[in-house]
């Protein structure tokens, strides 16, 4: 009876510990840390400016230097170790002619010397010309402030500062809460004067994306970079009280499918109709596919046009290293389920090219070609009826030949021959690659009295906001 007690007893026990790990795991408010890489390879230097106050060093988030300095600079060192103490405190008052320094966990004596056999190299963390103290550049150790706040090379950041050393450089990352991060990245992703419930949308999307591309960039020592790589990211300066407001509203809550933290993309303006994920990447999720998005037809970018010169285009083709020659035609031979051109090929005098997917877009800009639901325009275009009624064909022919305006008459076609006179005319709809949630199209559902759960669920399908 009793073994049987204890077994069950263990039983209890494995089931209680399973259970809170479970939730310290699933607990993504601002106890989930992150690292958001601020300046790393060609962008690392071997020192930086800094404003620090009060000062303090950590190490897996516990104290073991403090300062009641504020530090205004942070370099890459070479220091002598001398004697070691247990503490901090015997470190500091050993001698007047040295400083602290904290290396492979434990405090030493140290004094400045050139790069030698005898020397290793640290982090100095200085105000002016005086040394507070220095440390070993390694992972887990961060600097922190009184008011959870840092400076470097003048931009503001909650958070802690993390530094790396890489040979001759460091690598400078924020370590910072997920709450705090998240009020850095939604008004650099979306306008905050827009509806509250597409900002509550977006937290959602930002919040799923930072757990879902942890670690992205793991060999530079941090998860996530401040471009658009990532998540683009401001810092202090960037935050706004209205994002603000939509990150802690929906603290704690992630987008589901089916048990599983779902990776929720999002862009500009879809143009009317999304894309699935599998012919962007070729990454196929149920719940990212194409849906019909009337949402974003009146938005910024529900149309657009772009104009390029044959010879231009010939230009960007031979500096990329994939010139076909003089420019002969260009064509459409692929479209996805939802409209997009997949598949382009461009015809020259010396060869062809084709493109898939995103790389099209690439090559000319993804600023330039908003996205890839677009026609090429035929400026020439035959005069056929649009059907086979004798009075349709002369009404077609009378609106054509009477029409009164200079500009040249635009029909979408997936295949135009090029002259040498005549640009290259897109026409397109949307902004993005058009998987996921379109921010345009979110704004209009919250205004048409949809909440963020709901705008969550119409563009990602069996998604759950929990």
């Amino acid at each position: 009876m009793k073994q049987k007690q204890k077994i069950l007893l263990i039983f209890m026990l494995l089931l209680w510990c399973n259970t809170i790990i479970s939730f310290a795991n699933n607990n993504y408010d601002n106890h989930y840390k992150v690292r958001i890489g601020l300046k790393y390879a060609s962008g690392a230097k071997n020192n930086y400016s800094v404003n620090i106050e009060q000062v303090q060093l950590n190490q897996n988030s516990i104290p073991v230097i403090h300062s009641n300095r504020n530090a205004n600079r942070v370099e890459l060192g070479f220091v002598y170790l001398s004697r070691s103490y247990s503490t901090e405190w015997e470190a500091k008052q050993s001698s007047s002619e040295s400083f602290v320094c904290y290396y492979k966990d434990t405090y030493f004596n140290a004094t400045l010397s050139k790069k030698g056999n005898l020397s290793v190299p640290v982090v100095l963390v200085k105000q002016n010309d005086s040394i507070l103290f220095a440390f070993d550049p390694k992972k887990d150790i961060t600097l922190s402030s009184s008011n959870n706040k840092f400076k470097i090379e003048k931009k503001e950041y909650r958070g802690e500062l993390e530094l790396l050393s890489n040979n001759s450089s460091l690598t400078a990352i924020n370590y910072i809460g997920l709450q705090d991060y998240l009020y850095g990245v939604l008004p650099k992703e979306i306008s905050p004067e827009w509806e509250l419930d597409a900002l509550k949308a977006q937290a959602i999307c930002s919040r799923n994306f930072t757990v879902t591309n942890m670690g992205k960039f793991k060999k530079y020592g941090f998860d996530l970079d401040t471009t658009t790589t990532s998540q683009v990211y401001g810092g202090i300066a960037a935050e706004h009280q209205r994002t603000n407001r939509a990150v802690d509203e929906t603290e704690g809550e992630i987008g589901y499918y089916q048990g599983e933290i779902a990776s929720l993309f999002f862009h500009s303006e879809s143009g009317g109709q999304t894309e699935s994920s599998e012919n962007i990447w070729g990454m196929k999720k149920p719940y990212l596919i194409g849906v019909s998005d009337s949402f974003s037809n009146n938005g910024s970018y529900a149309n657009w046009t772009y104009s390029i010169s044959k010879s231009k285009l010939e230009g960007i083709l031979s500096r990329s290293g994939q010139s076909v020659g003089k420019i002969k035609n260009i064509s459409i031979d692929e479209k996805t389920e939802n409209g997009r051109a997949k598949k382009i090929t461009i015809y020259g005098t010396s060869g062809t090219r084709s493109f898939t997917k995103e790389s099209f877009r690439r090559l000319i800009g993804t600023t330039t070609i908003k996205s890839m639901y677009f026609n090429f325009a035929d400026t020439t275009p035959s005069l056929r009826p649009s059907s086979n009624d004798l009075d349709n064909i002369f009404a077609d022919l009378s609106n054509l030949l009477n029409k009164k305006s200079s500009s040249p008459i635009l029909l979408p076609s997936e295949s135009i021959q090029v002259s040498s006179s005549d640009p290259i005319i897109i026409v397109g709809h949307g902004f993005g690659h058009g998987v996921g949630m379109s921010q345009f199209g979110a704004n209009a559902m919250a205004k048409k009295g949809k909440n963020y759960k709901e705008i969550i669920s119409y563009y990602f399908k069996g998604v759950n906001v929990q």
